[in-house]
């Protein structure tokens, strides 16, 4: 399950910044035993009772800052690049971690090192080398086996190689301090659930999870809007089989029959007549307390003064249209508008070149397809004008100013266009709303130039981006 698409790499925080959560500045001359002493303390307050009746588990308030801490000690005086065979490679945690089954002298442990980096590698929800590292710190800490990944780092080759001379790894008597710490984690008992990991990208507080089980209705009743690659909760239909099953405005969709929501539109085809269990983090924490990674996105749809309802294809401004080769073609930017627009919309003057039938193949690999079979029927062109505004797209006839085409965002499944004809586009649209759709169209236009229709496919994905889905 490795991901498609690796986000930003995680910033390194520098190592001179204060925070509650942050080691002061770490080398030898100013990191002192007492950061260490506060985080033995952090230890003991696990250790309040006896130590067979403690369970650790997602809801400790303490866990988080213990995780990064030690992910900040990690991080501490990490070389920022290193040069190999191939050339020079940007470090981080992760890396390290996939490195350490061939440094260790324990055919034991170097077999749970290429175990837990091989599942961590297959898991899909995690995009970033910070949230695949942090992955593998929650596993090792479940298995008793923190205090044996920073001793086969010590002890190896990697901490000269992947540490500053001056790193708190390098010092022993430091080192020997952290070492008993990670010891004492280790005589504890840790039970994390640990496929919650769709935040770890973004943060060591692990959020609410929650399997809810719908039955199969070609409308569960769940509104969503996609923020910064999450499905968010905007609105449940009343009288809905959603709608009396705990799931709220504000939570995150997280999965659909264990796959991933951007694939919805075929999903809930394939799975037709089923029960459909979908898997949601809840906007509040355990304690009642708001989560921050959704929080912050439920902030941007607030201050969003366009919000449609409808249903939205996943993608962003800074993302790129496919083309039907496989080839992208960047978003124009918001001030190469090809032709004078009205105040509410966006006018292009195109040719309709043709429609065809395909069937339930509604998804952006069938764009070439769908413009080589209308090319193929030979029809005569028709002149239209084609305006975007906020729920709907319309194409006009140039002679009468009649509708040809109406659909709103709801119904469009794909859009893109082919680099080896440079003025050609296509939308696929369905019949009725895109996820339960089993007939779809491909509409094709030739604009006059490569650019005009880069930029009408680019307002199209902004009208997307405005929109909220339908499931």
């Amino acid at each position: 399950m490795e991901t498609d698409v690796l986000l930003e790499s995680p910033r390194r925080r520098k190592c001179g910044q204060q925070s509650h959560l942050c080691l002061p500045e770490c080398n030898n001359n100013s990191y002192s035993l007492r950061n260490l002493a506060s985080w033995r303390e952090l230890c003991r307050s696990w250790e309040s009772e006896d130590k067979s009746s403690v369970i650790i588990t997602d809801q400790n308030g303490h866990l988080p800052l213990f995780c990064n801490r030690l992910e900040e000690v990690l991080l501490c005086r990490l070389k920022a690049s290193r040069r190999s065979l191939f050339g020079v490679t940007k470090l981080e945690i992760w890396q390290l971690f996939l490195t350490l089954s061939k440094h260790c002298n324990s055919r034991h442990l170097s077999k749970f090192f290429d175990d837990i980096t091989e599942r961590i590698k297959r898991c899909n929800k995690l995009k970033t080398y910070q949230g695949r590292g942090r992955a593998f710190i929650r596993l090792a800490l479940t298995k008793g086996l923190l205090a044996n990944v920073v001793q086969t780092i010590a002890d190896s080759t990697l901490v000269t190689s992947w540490y500053e001379p001056d790193s708190i790894l390098l010092s022993h008597s430091v080192r020997q301090n952290l070492l008993d710490i990670l010891n004492q984690v280790s005589d504890m008992t840790f039970d994390l659930t640990l496929a919650n990991v769709s935040f770890l990208d973004e943060s060591w507080i692990i959020p609410v999870q929650k399997l809810v089980q719908l039955p199969y209705s070609t409308d569960i009743g769940i509104l969503v809007r996609h923020i910064d690659n999450r499905a968010v909760v905007v609105k449940i239909q009343p009288q809905s089989p959603a709608s009396d099953t705990g799931i709220e405005p504000g939570d995150i969709l997280d999965q659909v029959f264990g796959e991933s929501l951007y694939m919805i539109n075929s999903i809930l085809r394939k799975y037709q007549d089923q029960s459909i269990p979908i898997l949601i983090i809840k906007k509040n924490l355990s304690n009642g307390m708001p989560f921050d990674p959704i929080t912050r996105r439920l902030d941007q749809i607030f201050k969003s003064d366009n919000l449609v309802v409808g249903q939205e294809i996943p993608k962003s401004k800074s993302q790129q249209i496919p083309d039907a080769n496989g080839e992208c073609c960047p978003l124009p930017s918001l001030d190469e508008t090809p032709v004078q627009a009205p105040d509410d919309g966006n006018l292009f003057s195109v040719v309709y070149v043709g429609s065809t039938n395909m069937g339930n193949k509604g998804d952006k690999a069938y764009i070439e397809e769908g413009i080589k079979e209308v090319i193929n029927q030979q029809k005569p062109d028709t002149p239209v004008s084609i305006e975007l505004n906020e729920g709907y797209l319309t194409a006009r006839s140039k002679s009468s100013n009649e509708p040809v085409l109406r659909f709103s965002y709801t119904e469009i499944s794909s859009c893109g266009r082919l680099t080896y004809h440079p003025g050609l586009f296509a939308f696929i649209a369905g019949d009725t709303t895109c996820t339960i759709s089993k007939n779809f169209t491909c509409h094709v236009f030739k604009a006059v130039s490569e650019e005009m229709a880069k930029a009408l496919l680019g307002y199209l994905v902004e009208g997307f981006s405005r929109t909220c889905w339908s499931v």
